[in-house]
């Protein structure tokens, strides 16, 4: 089923589809004609009102969305199949499994390559929850605020741990209306406090715990796509058109450097900077 999902997403011949599921990943849930409000303002083609209504009976019937009482919302089983199916390629294609962070030495480095943008978050979000939660403050050093909203239900559940952390801070080097609603996304969920418009992640995303140093080195086609969405887009749109992006399009097949640093002077001297950074009061 995973397989077959991504393919329809992946289809050109299925953009209706995929518009209303685009929208839905953004805004839930929604009844038939805001749904139809969103995808009229999305930059595709004209749809009629029919046309987005007989999507919605398509894709319920195939289990791609669920219809709630307050309207519709894509159904949690399919995001977790389209998960899966991502996470099990990234294996498949970089030909080995990922380093577990509890099994790397103290004082010693590992690289590894992840294929597909949206792989190297996932395996962040499984692997720091038994590390960091309770023991660490954790910092986060982006060039870009994005990665939160692409994660399953399943990644929200682990992120949920992360509330019992003594802190989650980020500096985000982006200042858009996109970085923005990202970052206030996930004050909620981990108690995020942020900083927008900061001097980090010129190189790579940075993050810190404990004793651990993750350094996340995107692309440069990919940093210089998420600049040109950014700053030309409103929030939501900036989101739509990530999504189809980073899962869809040729995101899914870029390669992912991530260096795992463990020494805790190292990562004491990044938390210690970053907490400076807000006791400075920047806005």
């Amino acid at each position: 089923m995973a397989e077959l999902n991504a393919g329809l997403l992946a289809s050109g011949r299925h953009d209706a589809r995929s518009r209303v599921i685009n929208a839905l990943a953004v805004k839930w849930p929604l009844f038939a004609k805001q749904l139809h409000a969103v995808v009229s303002k999305d930059g595709g083609k004209p749809l009629t009102y029919q046309a987005v209504h007989k999507v919605l009976g398509e894709l319920s019937a195939d289990g791609v969305i669920s219809r709630l009482p307050e309207g519709y919302s894509l159904s949690p089983g399919w995001v977790e199949a389209q998960k899966a199916w991502w996470n099990d390629a990234s294996k498949r294609y970089s030909g080995g499994e990922p380093p577990r962070l509890l099994e790397i030495p103290p004082n010693s480095s590992v690289s590894y390559t992840f294929t597909g943008i949206i792989s190297a978050p996932y395996w962040v979000i499984d692997e720091m929850p038994p590390i960091a939660a309770g023991k660490s403050v954790i910092v986060q050093h982006c060039g870009f605020a994005w990665a939160a909203q692409m994660v399953g239900e399943e990644q929200y559940k682990k992120m949920a741990r992360f509330k019992k952390s003594k802190g989650n801070y980020a500096l985000c080097r982006g200042n858009s209306p996109g970085d923005i609603y990202c970052l206030k996304y996930l004050e909620g969920p981990i108690a995020l406090k942020w900083l927008a418009g900061v001097d980090v992640a010129e190189a790579c995303d940075v993050l810190a715990f404990n004793d651990y140093v993750i350094n996340i080195y995107w692309p440069p086609a990919f940093k210089k796509f998420m600049h040109l969405t950014f700053s030309s887009q409103s929030a939501a749109s900036v989101m739509r058109v990530v999504y189809d992006y980073v899962l869809v399009g040729i995101g899914a097949r870029m390669k992912v450097p991530v260096v795992i640093t463990r020494n805790k002077a190292m990562a004491k001297q990044i938390i210690d900077e970053t907490l400076a950074e807000f006791r400075r009061g920047r806005k």
